[in-house]
């Protein structure tokens, strides 16, 4: 059996909040990676995002088929999402619903916000 070497970690975390305010036309995803950044923050969870996506697209399965819609002026009804930043790169998901005809639900595959937009984000920031 391998042997680990292990520490346990007596240090302590406090969860924080980060509220990114997009403007007109801005990148969503693009913004979530460079407030991470410029907050030093490693990983990130979206605890919410309020707002009207300007234009973008989600994908979405229905049956087995993967399918891709075009948003214009969406409003969004709820969103989930956890990113990490590593080598200047950001690696992860927003899931998102919006309120159309019916509800619809799927991964953000890009979008501009409209002015005002907000993502908040949820990140735990290590304490000696």
């Amino acid at each position: 059996m391998p042997i680990f070497d292990a520490e346990l970690y007596k240090g302590r975390a406090e969860k924080k909040h980060l509220t990114l305010v997009l403007s007109d036309g801005e990148g969503i995803i693009n913004s979530i990676k460079e407030g991470m950044k410029e907050h030093g923050i490693k990983e990130a969870f979206v605890e919410q995002a309020n707002g009207l996506i300007k234009s973008g697209q989600i994908t979405f399965n229905q049956g087995n088929r993967l399918k891709s819609k075009e948003l214009v002026d969406e409003k969004i009804f709820r969103a989930s999402g956890k990113f990490s930043l590593s080598f200047d790169e950001l690696f992860g998901s927003m899931s998102i619903t919006i309120m159309n005809s019916h509800p619809l639900s799927g991964t953000l595959a890009k979008g501009t916000a409209s002015e005002g937009f907000q993502i908040i984000l949820s990140f735990l920031e290590i304490k000696p």
